[in-house]
């Protein structure tokens, strides 16, 4: 992700709450990066 939660200025929990799940639906439909994890860290898929 070129831009990390970190960076980002948050002014309500409900911004805060929008940014969260539009980065976690970008990440779900990136298998590899999915896959990454999980070959680096020795974990089995669900």
């Amino acid at each position: 992700m070129k831009r990390s939660l970190a960076n980002l200025s948050v002014r309500t929990a409900a911004t805060l709450t929008a940014m969260v799940k539009s980065r976690l639906e970008r990440i779900q439909y990136r298998d590899g990066l999915i896959d990454g994890y999980f070959a680096s860290t020795g974990l089995s898929p669900p």
